[in-house]
């Protein structure tokens, strides 16, 4: 009777790291490359601003394109490893709210490589541009923990 319980209990732990190692780490590690390229894009676009050489731009253009397309590669592996109906409502959210953000910063790109710096600026420090980072990063914090 105890060799069948034990055996019993090794499927279940063996069960259980199946879904850790299968699922739980993998979407945490995903969580994180896109906690990771949300706040890079937001620095870039800020570092854009104070760039004075050609050189320092292209940096600066070259990390925030690698951070869109990292959050783009690491969103589409994460989603079939959604399981919950909150964690796909947060998965949505900071999707979305970093679409936003997005669609703002390319404005202030454009503004800031016409020269208009003050206008990039404006919209770069915009409370909704603010906002939108803000709340992509909050959505990845609660569906990371």
């Amino acid at each position: 009777m105890q060799g069948v319980l034990a055996l019993v209990g090794l499927f279940r732990v063996n069960a259980g790291l199946k879904e850790v190692i299968g699922n739980s780490l993998p979407s945490v590690r995903l969580i994180d490359e896109m906690r990771i390229s949300i706040t890079q894009a937001r620095r870039s676009d800020l570092a854009l601003l104070l760039c004075e050489t050609d050189t320092c731009v292209a940096k600066y253009k070259a990390k925030r394109e690698k951070a869109e397309e990292t959050f783009r590669v690491s969103m589409e592996e994460y989603a079939p490893l959604i399981r919950h109906p909150g964690e796909r409502e947060l998965a949505d959210t900071f999707r979305q709210k970093f679409a936003e953000y997005q669609t703002m910063s390319d404005k202030g790109r454009a503004a800031a490589e016409a020269g208009r710096i003050d206008e990039a600026m404006k919209i770069f420090m915009d409370p909704s541009a603010t906002a939108a980072i803000d709340a992509a990063q909050e959505a990845c914090d609660k569906t990371g923990s």
